[in-house]
């Protein structure tokens, strides 16, 4: 890693010094910019003193992940400041930089093992080496497209790798560009800076570069970050300033109070404001979009602040590589603070069609509503502001509101293209907590988009009238032919859809969908038997290889009579899907749901469908019991299982697997 730290990207590996026994904990005044309230600062040393920290990132089970670049590990640490360390198996691998990943694990940068790491929250660790030998992997971020995506400063390359692990480089335009940081675009782009070459780039989730100068020579563009603004926001250590770039890639600098700072890391904060780090002048600073720059000073002298991110707790951290600790920035008396909302978000509609009807989000809070509360959003998605779609607004809920919505206006564009998407994420503010869900997609579009089940014709049950809410669902399932009652004429939406039934109610899907089946199936569960229709509809599946040793059955039998776990049956349609598709569904995160973790017996209170779950509730198929529990042990009622499918259709309608009906 020398020619990163010659160039001055940042002085990775500081010295080593001796922590101290317990944290430390400072009340300071800010400088600059207007008056502030007091602010706490406390400093939580490393298990391992001389662990040189450099990144640090809040993970999905509601720790910080931190690189120690010095110790070979990576550690974990609590909101309370306990930290555990990880070492990786490769020696002398200097872990630099992390992401929290899609799959709900966190992604890591080796920069002198030239290898991305990866590490579950339980602290397993795999690792993959770049295709360049000796490519200095550095920044890295989640990208819009499900992927990781790094730098590689030693080779001037760009990284993208699946979670899977497999790994793809683009090579940057300019030679010895010491590429540094890396994020996700509010555009749908990847950005990095360039550090000896003084420029900012672009990259499209295809691969296409484009690069933008920085406006003050030599600066040393470093850290980057997207911004609440959607503007991309980043550090210029040598120049001491802190930049914005539009989409577009016009750049405006400010300059920090203190004179050679080296401002390093940079962040969206809790508050809405851009958080920086301030290596040399031993501070954090923090600006939002149009006012002053305000700095606070770290207690421990020396500390070289490198990295920074909004913590699990909403508040500030940063890890201090000369003294092997990390910081936690905080107001002073947050207790003063009003009990917060919690916001979440919808699309209703989902859709916004070129000249015609527009798409919508519905932002909309619970709680406190005393007074107005400024929401904070990222917008992603393959469509672009002001050329796809009308730019969206800011958004405060007034007092006394409910919600607010975003309306998405398509604009026409004249071109015959595919749909695109416009997705918003809330960001985290001290002024409200987050709820589910956070995210919303609205597709832009020439024509209305498909609906699977618009207005299916009401089913002729004989308890039609005891359906209540699940009416619609179990008309659509049996439009399709996928759902059959009982030789009575009734449906039973209270009753539990038996393991048997479900294989029927999927192997009538893989027929319609146009799924081929060997000339000849044999009996993959000889241990039992379901009798006909069902028997065969077992066997279809297992021809196709829907059961895989997780979807509930043991040994020999299929288990005909037993009711169908939520569990197995999330891990049937993730399987199904595959088999429709040819690609597997995207991956969720974990977190949504408490109780969704693999462990135990899979057959008893257990599972190890976990990932099937996140997969599913990723793409709105299924939900919870409650809002944040799954219960992977429950049964399947008839009455779910139709609201899961009717779901289960529209997302093989949006992937142009299924024609409505």
């Amino acid at each position: 890693m020398s020619r990163l730290r010659n160039q001055g990207v940042r002085r990775f590996i500081a010295g080593v010094a001796t922590c101290a026994l317990v944290a430390g904990t400072v009340v300071t005044a800010v400088a600059g910019g207007s008056a502030q309230a007091a602010a706490v600062i406390t400093e939580f040393p490393l298990a391992s003193g001389g662990a040189s920290p450099v990144g640090l990132v809040a993970g999905a089970d509601g720790n910080l992940w931190v690189a120690e670049a010095a110790s070979n590990s990576i550690a974990r640490v609590t909101p309370s400041g306990a930290s555990t360390e990880f070492s990786l198996p490769t020696a002398n691998s200097a872990p630099l930089f992390l992401a929290a990943g899609p799959d709900g694990n966190v992604w890591f940068t080796e920069h002198d093992g030239s290898r991305i790491g990866k590490i579950t929250p339980a602290g397993a660790i795999s690792e993959f080496a770049t295709l360049t030998g000796g490519s200095g992997p550095a920044g890295i971020t989640a990208g819009p497209d499900g992927n990781l995506w790094f730098t590689e400063s030693l080779v001037d390359q760009i990284g993208r790798i699946t979670t899977a692990g497999v790994i793809t480089e683009f090579p940057v335009p300019t030679p010895f560009s010491g590429v540094g940081g890396i994020t996700a675009g509010a555009d749908g782009n990847l950005w990095f800076t360039e550090t000896a070459a003084n420029k900012l780039g672009r990259l499209t989730p295809a691969g296409a570069i484009t690069e933008f100068t920085v406006p003050t020579a030599n600066s040393q563009p470093a850290g980057i970050t997207s911004g609440p603004d959607g503007a991309l926001w980043f550090t210029e250590r040598s120049a001491s300033k802190v930049a914005r770039s539009s989409t577009a890639g016009a750049i405006t600098e400010v300059a920090t109070p203190t004179a050679a700072a080296m401002p390093t890391g940079i962040t969206t904060g809790p508050d809405g404001a851009l958080w920086f780090t301030e290596s040399q002048a031993n501070k954090v600073g923090h600006l939002t979009p149009g006012s002053a720059i305000v700095e606070e000073t770290i207690p421990t002298a020396g500390a070289d602040a490198t990295d920074i991110t909004t913590g699990p707790d909403k508040n500030v951290w940063f890890t201090e590589t000369g003294v092997g600790k990390v910081g936690r920035r905080a107001e002073a008396v947050p207790e003063t603070l009003p009990e917060a909302s919690t916001i979440t978000v919808a699309a209703n509609p989902n859709y916004a069609i070129e000249g015609g009807t527009d798409g919508a989000f519905a932002i909309t809070r619970s709680g406190d509503m005393a007074s107005s509360v400024n929401v904070l959003y990222t917008v992603t998605g393959t469509a672009s502001s002001g050329t796809d779609y009308s730019a969206l607004p800011s958004v405060v809920i007034p007092a006394g509101k409910t919600s607010v919505t975003i309306p998405v206006h398509a604009l026409v564009d004249n071109l015959d293209d595919d749909v695109e998407t416009v997705v918003v994420t809330l960001s985290h503010s001290i002024s409200y907590t987050i709820g589910l869900p956070s995210t919303a997609t609205v597709t832009i579009g020439q024509t209305a988009p498909a609906t699977a089940c618009a207005a299916p014709p009401a089913a002729s049950y004989t308890d039609h009238e005891k359906f209540d809410v699940f009416a619609g669902n179990i008309d659509c399932v049996s439009h399709y032919g996928l759902a059959q009652g009982f030789e009575d004429g009734s449906y039973g939406p209270t009753l539990d859809v038996s393991r048997a039934q479900m294989a029927s109610f999927v192997a009538r899907l893989l027929v319609k969908v146009g799924v081929q089946f060997p000339s000849t199936l044999t009996d993959v569960f000889p241990g039992d038997s379901a009798g006909l229709p069902h028997e065969l509809s077992i066997d279809v599946l297992g021809s196709v290889g829907i059961f895989d040793g997780t979807t509930g059955e043991q040994g020999d039998k299929y288990g005909v009579s037993e009711p169908m776990r939520r569990d197995d049956m999330a891990q049937i349609l993730v399987n199904a899907y595959k088999v429709i598709t040819g690609t597997p569904l995207p991956a969720g995160s974990a977190g949504q749901f408490a109780d969704v973790k693999n462990g135990g017996d899979p057959h008893g209170t257990g599972t190890d469908n976990a990932d099937a779950i996140r997969a599913l509730a990723n793409s709105r198929v299924v939900k919870g019991k409650t809002t944040t529990t799954y219960e992977p042990a429950s049964p399947v009622s008839r009455a779910e299982f139709a609201a899961f499918f009717a779901r289960y259709l529209q997302l093989l309608v949006d992937a142009g697997h299924l024609t409505p009906m």
